[in-house]
């Protein structure tokens, strides 16, 4: 599931306030006192959801629309979504100006379906089938609680492609794009300041220990020509994803960073449309562009040989695997 973005949601009002009004009040004005957060305010949801108003919470770069009442996730999201926009800034060299970027986080999966049957036109179910998740569409995050870690992971992952449809000129190739985002999924907190860094992502590690186990790794081929959507169940995009994840840190990590200029180059190249109009001949935004466009670019920049090149990312994931350590919980 390849998804392109574009900027306002015209949001129909429905729900009247209740007698939370008090509550929802002294919640607004204590999320106030939160840093990243510039203003507060009720949101009079749509009338096709159901339950109580939410809140719009505005930050600088984003305004987040949310039905969520836990109060920790209501003062951490902005701080997670404004540390990652800035970290989105130093990737793709991109100077920040106040934006407006709509992030959409529901209190239930039902709220979730029923927005996504409203702003997905014309097949809101390819959105439906994903299990448990987010996706981005025409500028505007959607997610929903799932739970309080998984909620950050996944909006941040979110972010990126919400971010690179804001400053790119051109399409990117489902391998790259997917590569990045896994990157922000994971971070340490040092002195109040998240630093993003794949080496905690554990559920992905965890994954692609599986995938190895089970004899699933998909060739470095396979993975460059291929895109979400064509995988066709829970398994097989996990599989994925760990190998994106394991793609990302490869290009960042093999060698002594052997590859990370390549990967910088194809990045901005990427976002200033330098390659593009190349593959003009192919339909925009389909899987044959992809295919095809996707598996060029990475012998162009990163590496032509792509026996040697395969090689070396089977070696570097298995060692990912091999060295990765869990601390076992009761």
């Amino acid at each position: 599931m390849h998804l392109i973005f574009l900027f306002g949601l015209i949001l129909l009002t429905g729900c009247g306030i209740n007698n939370n009004t008090k509550r929802t009040a002294s919640l607004q004005e204590w999320l106030k006192t939160t840093p990243t957060i510039e203003h507060v305010d009720v949101w009079q949801c749509p009338e096709y959801i159901q339950g109580k108003p939410g809140n719009k919470i505005i930050t600088r770069h984003y305004d987040i629309y949310t039905t969520v009442e836990d109060r920790l996730i209501l003062q951490r999201l902005p701080l997670v979504m404004e540390s990652a926009f800035e970290a989105y800034c130093q990737l793709a060299n991109y100077t920040s100006s106040k934006t407006s970027l709509n992030v959409y986080f529901f209190a239930s999966r039902q709220q979730w379906e029923d927005f996504t049957l409203k702003l997905v036109k014309p097949n809101p179910q390819e959105y439906l089938q994903i299990k448990s998740g987010a996706y981005c569409y025409q500028g505007n995050i959607v997610a929903y609680h799932i739970g309080r870690k998984t909620n950050f992971s996944i909006v941040a992952h979110e972010g990126w492609h919400q971010f690179r449809g804001l400053i790119a000129k051109g399409d990117f190739p489902a391998w790259l794009d997917e590569c990045i985002a896994c990157s922000f999924e994971s971070w340490k907190e040092e002195d109040r300041q998240l630093i993003f860094d794949a080496k905690f992502n554990g559920a992905r590690l965890m994954a692609l220990k599986k995938t190895i186990a089970n004899g699933k790794l998909f060739s470095l081929e396979q993975m460059l020509r291929s895109e979400p959507g064509q995988m066709v169940n829970a398994n097989e995009a996990d599989a994925y994803y760990a190998q994106l994840y394991s793609l990302s840190r490869f290009l960042h990590e093999y060698d002594y960073c052997y590859y990370e200029l390549n990967f910088r180059k194809i990045l901005i190249d990427s976002i200033e449309c330098k390659w593009q109009k190349e593959f003009e001949y192919l339909p925009a935004n389909t899987r044959k562009w992809n295919s095809v466009a996707g598996l060029e670019m990475f012998k162009r920049y990163v590496n032509s040989d792509m026996a040697t090149a395969n090689a070396q990312y089977r070696s570097f994931c298995l060692k990912l695997a091999q060295e990765a350590r869990f601390k076992q919980t009761y």
